[in-house]
């Protein structure tokens, strides 16, 4: 399953969540779930990733802008 964790980043227009990566998905299906590149998920983890390759269970740090609310 997923599992979500927000953290509170009050000065920035950004949240960095935690997602538990599950059987099937791609971090081209994360990146575009949460609005991201591919890149920035590969950035964001405390040792960069070397490339797409993501298994289940592997949880990836991601950080996601805040959309203004209308």
């Amino acid at each position: 399953g997923q599992s979500l964790n927000v953290r509170d980043n009050r000065a920035a227009s950004q949240a960095t969540i935690e997602y538990v990566v599950s059987i099937g998905d791609t971090l081209s299906q994360i990146a575009r779930r949460h609005s991201v590149g591919r890149a920035a998920i590969r950035d964001a983890q405390g040792e960069p990733l070397a490339s797409d390759l993501i298994h289940p269970g592997e949880t990836l740090t991601i950080e996601v802008s805040l959309g203004g609310a209308g």
